[in-house]
């Protein structure tokens, strides 16, 4: 069984590999640490065979947009610089989950070991024909990647009133001992994990299911420290988006070999733009800081601006190539945001840049 690992990177949790899982039909995702809720016991139509290809996304609305108390909403918009379908995937985020990642037409979420999920949406394959070539492979076979108690279910509701297919499965997964629940429609898929039989939160379950929309949207969330912002990630710059350490890190390409190549949104960052100035001067290779009163506008505020730039003289033993980049940052009520790029990007740039700054709220 092949995993493949969805974040690049999650720090203060640990994002196994099974995350992933999802994306080959062994999907795992994350649960608030409930297990999944057991899938429909197949009928004499849910069955019946599947196409080999799920639905292309295809927009619908919520069940509900009521959110339980403690709950927030997280939206994920089509990250493709090509072919972008120009939509986003809404849903309700559990309490205590975080934001850990977001790639292409997937986000993925999780709150430690053994709670996690995933959301993508897509043309793909069925769970069906997944489910075949994917799980029964590993039926009872007594390893690392043995699964069991396989239910597959091809023609119940899924989102709402929304029909699509069900899977669920035991999976030994390295000795983890996970119960995965994976569920489709309308292209959309939503893959969650849980500690095995962890019965509790199943309700986590289904709100975010009855939460569940698509529809015609260039936005997403970034959701630090308590507040959440909404913003329109830059395309086709947007590779990927991380979460963590109370920012949302955006890399940006081209470029994405440098890490000094990025975007960033910070909700309450520490410190001002002074202070922020300052730790930047007293790099060694840093020139050129600016720090501007007032010179800007963010989310509906007037804006202090910060410009400086890095130049590297040489190769680092890490591999981070030399070069100039510059950084241009800007607060205010509590909002912080910067792009970075070579002198060349930011001659082309520039438009997008401050578009993506207008579009933080």
């Amino acid at each position: 069984m092949v995993l493949r690992v969805v974040s690049r990177s999650f720090s203060a949790l640990t994002l196994l590999s099974v995350v992933a899982l999802a994306a080959t039909g062994c999907t795992t995702g994350g649960s608030d640490g409930a297990g999944p809720e057991p899938a429909p016991r197949p009928s004499s139509t849910s069955t019946a065979p599947a196409p080999e290809d799920a639905a292309a996304p295809h927009p619908f609305r919520a069940a509900t947009r009521r959110l339980p108390s403690g709950y927030t909403r997280a939206r994920c918009s089509d990250l493709r610089g090509r072919d972008n379908s120009g939509l986003a995937v809404s849903l309700a985020v559990p309490p205590g989950y975080e934001a850990v990642s977001r790639d292409d037409t997937s986000c993925g979420f999780a709150a430690g070991f053994g709670r996690e999920f995933y959301v993508a949406f897509g043309a793909g394959e069925t769970l069906r024909r997944e489910k075949e070539s994917d799980v029964d492979p590993f039926v009872d076979t007594g390893g690392d990647d043995s699964v069991s108690d396989v239910r597959y279910a091809g023609d119940v509701a899924v989102f709402g009133r929304h029909r699509g297919e069900s899977l669920a499965y035991y999976c030994y997964c390295d000795g983890q001992d996970l119960d995965q629940r994976i569920v489709q429609a309308r292209g959309v898929r939503l893959s969650w994990t849980t500690r095995h039989a962890r019965g509790e939160h199943r309700a986590s379950f289904r709100a975010a299911t009855a939460s569940m929309s698509l529809r015609p949207s260039t936005t997403s969330t970034c959701r630090t420290r308590g507040r959440t912002l909404t913003f329109r990630p830059p395309l086709p710059q947007t590779e990927s988006i991380d979460f963590g350490g109370g920012v949302c890190h955006l890399y940006l390409r081209p470029g994405r070999a440098s890490l000094l190549r990025y975007a960033e949104i910070a909700g309450r960052p520490r410190g001002s733009l002074a202070e922020l100035a300052e730790r930047v001067r007293a790099r060694g290779d840093v020139s050129g800081v600016v720090l501007e009163r007032g010179a800007a506008s963010l989310a509906g505020h007037a804006a202090d601006r910060l410009t400086w730039t890095i130049t590297r003289r040489q190769q680092t033993d890490d591999y981070q190539p030399a070069g100039t980049w510059r950084a241009v940052a800007l607060q205010a009520d509590g909002v912080r945001v910067i792009w970075s790029a070579t002198p060349h990007q930011w001659r082309t740039e520039r438009n997008d840049a401050e578009a993506f700054f207008r579009s933080v709220h």
